[in-house]
């Protein structure tokens, strides 16, 4: 599985930047200087303040980040004030990404937590834009 990482100062990619992999040409060796666009899926985990966990999977990560952060959607995050993104993953096929989640839910929570502090040991959350003066972010 591939990681995406936003630009330091970035936070999240914006939505031009999630349209997905490229790749040139029709067959492997084409060269034939079109691009297409593959999907991207993404595996993520929220947490709130006091560290519940949350994961899920998308296609639109700002998006569903947004429907998380504004309660959009009734349910566990909006119950429990999950609204920080501090990991996440990226590949561009829909099965991976669901067994990655389907695997990372049934892990206890000292693994979970283990996988989120060696990409993002302060809990950043990852959503939002680095300060301008802070050394380079650490990013999944």
């Amino acid at each position: 599985m591939m990681k995406v990482t936003p630009e330091p100062s970035a936070g999240l990619p914006r939505d031009d930047n999630l349209g997905g992999c490229c790749v040139l040409g029709d067959k492997p060796g084409d060269d034939s200087g079109r691009l297409e666009t593959m999907p991207v899926y993404f595996v993520y985990i929220m947490a709130s303040r006091s560290r519940t966990l949350y994961t899920g999977v998308t296609n639109d990560l700002v998006r569903r980040v947004n429907e998380h952060k504004h309660g959009h959607i009734p349910g566990f995050t909006m119950k429990y004030r999950v609204t920080r993104l501090v990991y996440y993953e990226a590949t561009p096929s829909i099965s991976v990404a669901i067994g990655r989640e389907k695997q990372i839910k049934a892990w206890r929570r000292e693994k979970k937590v283990a996988l989120i502090e060696a990409a993002n040991p302060c809990w950043d959350d990852l959503s939002t834009p680095a300060p301008e003066s802070s050394p380079q972010r650490v990013n999944p």
